[in-house]
């Protein structure tokens, strides 16, 4: 059984991040790659103790979640001081290769465009052990009004200039 790594300091490679070579930042805006640890536990799993599909929707939310908090933006905050929340508009997965009971895995979260009104984020699942890739997503949420759950623009300042 796979040790679960520690969470990497800023500035710090994972070879099993996307673009091997590159120095890549645990917490950081657009363009770095953030890695939270995951473990498969017998809740996302089928009989078989392959994981459930829909168990990663739950890892990368996990890893997303824990990106914002990285940052200091606490989504409980955003949404008692200002008001808004952020919403999934839209997701895309593929599935490469299975997970299984017990294994340590790796999700990664990367900020790769910011609308006026949303974020893209890119994110992967791979297996620590052999680093082989499981899953992609790309993601997309939308910033809302948390009285009326219409799209408002996001705060300025909150992840740096929107993209064009």
């Amino acid at each position: 059984m796979a040790k679960l790594p520690p969470i990497r300091p800023a500035g710090t490679f994972s070879p099993w991040s996307r673009g091997e070579g590159k120095k890549r930042s645990t917490v950081a805006t657009s363009g770095s790659v953030f890695e939270w640890p995951v473990r498969v536990y017998w809740e996302d799993t089928d009989a078989g103790g392959v994981v459930f599909h829909g168990s990663y929707v739950r890892f990368f939310e996990r890893a997303r979640s824990e990106y914002l908090r990285a940052l200091g933006i606490e989504q409980s905050t955003l949404l008692q001081a200002r008001g808004i929340v952020f919403a999934i508009a839209g997701m895309e997965l593929g599935f490469v290769a299975p997970a299984y009971l017990d294994d340590a895995l790796i999700a990664t979260c990367e900020l790769v465009r910011r609308g006026a009104v949303s974020l893209r984020f890119e994110q992967e699942l791979r297996r620590v052990e052999d680093r082989m890739l499981i899953a992609r997503a790309s993601v997309r949420a939308a910033c809302l009004d948390a009285a009326d759950f219409r799209p408002r623009a996001m705060p300025e300042g909150l992840f740096g200039p929107a993209s064009s």
